[in-house]
């Protein structure tokens, strides 16, 4: 395990006792990089898509569209289009709509 997701496990339990949603998601969108740089795709998906979770319940669409973005990635790298440009399409249709560009 690299140093940056014992860091990151480390902060999502911080984050955890805090109930911090917003600082949870952000913990797991990172994981979620992470892991697909490692190339371990189904422990970035299984974190990209608990951030996602965790970013609609507060109602965070800019990290929502971050988080579908990394997903889409994973997807990529796995080789997997089709699923890769619908979230892709889903991460430019949020960021669209609150303006943000990515």
């Amino acid at each position: 395990m690299s140093k940056a997701l014992v860091y990151l496990r480390d902060s999502l339990v911080i984050f955890e006792e805090l109930n911090d949603k917003r600082g949870q998601a952000g913990a797991l969108d990172n994981s979620c990089s992470c892991y697909c740089d490692l190339g371990d795709y189904d422990k970035a998906l299984t974190c990209g898509l608990k951030s996602v979770r965790l970013y609609r319940e507060v109602g965070a669409q800019e990290g929502e569209a971050e988080v579908l973005d990394s997903i889409g990635g994973v997807y990529k790298a796995r080789g997997d289009y089709t699923q890769a440009l619908a979230y892709l399409n889903r991460a430019l249709t949020i960021s669209e709509g609150i303006g943000l560009r990515m």
